[in-house]
C-alpha cells in the first residue's frame, strides 16, 4: 500500500502552489507529506480524518495538515467536496541565515499530533479571515503578475500569525528545526508497510539505524512512540474505511493489518470509547466532532 502521495515538483527558489482539489468519496488514501498543507473547504460536506481526530468537513472550516501527521478528507456520498489548499516548503520562510523572527511562523507546525486541533469551524472570526487571505492569495498566484512572489511571501506570512494567534502559541524565538532526513524516511517506509506486519527492528534496520537509537529519535522528533504511531496509522484508516464504505467490519480489520480481530477491537474502544460499529453509525447520522482524544 502506498500511502505517501502527493509529491510536487515545487520552485526551489519560491517554493509555495496553491490549487484547487476536489475530494471525491473516500477515494484517496491515507497520506502525509513533506511540506506543510493549510486548506480552504470552498463547498460540500465529509470528514477530515487525522491520526486520532475526525473533523466534520463545511464550507468555510480551516484545516491545518503539517509534514508529519497523517490524514485524508473523504466526502459524503451525495455530493463531491472541494477544497483550496496552500501548501508551502519551510525553506520559503525560514532557511539556514534567516532572521530570528522567520523561524517564529513555523513554530505552531511543530505540533503534538495527538492533541492539537486541525481544524478553524467556519463560524470562529479567524476562519472568516483565513479564507479571506487564502483566495487573495489563490488570486495572486495564478494571475502572477509584477511583485506577485513579493505579494504572496506578504500574505503567507499573515496566513501564518493569522494560524499562530488563533492557536495561542507562546512566543520564542528559538529555531524551528529542520525535518530529519532519517524520520523522512522512516515515515515513507512506515506509511508503505504498516497494513502488514512491521516491527520497530524492521525500520530501524531499514535505515541502517541501531533500534534503540532509532526508537529515541523517532519518538523526539515526531513526539509519539513509534508503536502508538503505528496503532494510530491502523486505526486512522479503520476510521476512514467506516465512514466512508460499506466493507464488513471484519474486512476492514484485515485490510488495516490486523490478525487479531479481539485486539483490534480492544484497541478501537480504548482510543474512541466506542465499538467501530457504534463509531458507524455515530459518524454517518452525525456532524458534531466529539473530542477523540
Amino acid at each position: 500500500m502506498r500511502s505517501f502521495n502527493w509529491e510536487y515538483e515545487f520552485d526551489p527558489v519560491f517554493p509555495i502552489y496553491i490549487f484547487p482539489y476536489t475530494v471525491v468519496g473516500s477515494r484517496d488514501s491515507m497520506h502525509w507529506h513533506r511540506y506543510h498543507e493549510i486548506g480552504l473547504c470552498t463547498g460540500g460536506s465529509g470528514k477530515f480524518v487525522y491520526l486520532n481526530k475526525v473533523y466534520p468537513i463545511r464550507p468555510g472550516d480551516i484545516f491545518i495538515s503539517n509534514n508529519y501527521e497523517s490524514h485524508v478528507a473523504t466526502s459524503d456520498s451525495d455530493q463531491d467536496t472541494q477544497f483550496l489548499f496552500l501548501i508551502f516548503l519551510p525553506s520559503i520562510i525560514s532557511a539556514p541565515g534567516s532572521q530570528a523572527v522567520d523561524s517564529q511562523y513555523l513554530r505552531f507546525l511543530q505540533y503534538n499530533p495527538l492533541s492539537f486541533q486541525n481544524c478553524i469551524p467556519a463560524g470562529d472570526p479567524a476562519a472568516v479571515q483565513l479564507g479571506a487571505l487564502i483566495r487573495r492569495a489563490y488570486q495572486i498566484y495564478t494571475a502572477q503578475q509584477e511583485f506577485y512572489q513579493m505579494e504572496l511571501d506578504i500574505l503567507l506570512r499573515q496566513i501564518l500569525l493569522t494560524l499562530t494567534q488563533a492557536r495561542n502559541a507562546p512566543e520564542n524565538t528559538s529555531h524551528v528545526p529542520k525535518q530529519n532526513p532519517k524520520i523522512a524516511q522512516a515515515q515513507e517506509y512506515i506509511n508503505d508497510h504498516y497494513t502488514g506486519k512491521l516491527t520497530i527492528r524492521q525500520v530501524a534496520d531499514h535505515l541502517e539505524l541501531n533500534e534503540s537509537y532509532f526508537r529515541h529519535l523517532f519518538k523526539e522528533e515526531t513526539r509519539i512512540s513509534f508503536k502508538a504511531y503505528v496503532t494510530l496509522l491502523r486505526l486512522s484508516h479503520a476510521q476512514k474505511l467506516l465512514i466512508a464504505s460499506d466493507r464488513s467490519i471484519y474486512e476492514i480489520i484485515q485490510e488495516v493489518g490486523y490478525s487479531n480481530i479481539s485486539q483490534f477491537y480492544k484497541l478501537f474502544k480504548l482510543n474512541f470509547d466506542q465499538t467501530p460499529a457504534e463509531y458507524r453509525r455515530r459518524y454517518r447520522r452525525s456532524d458534531t466532532n466529539p473530542s477523540l482524544s
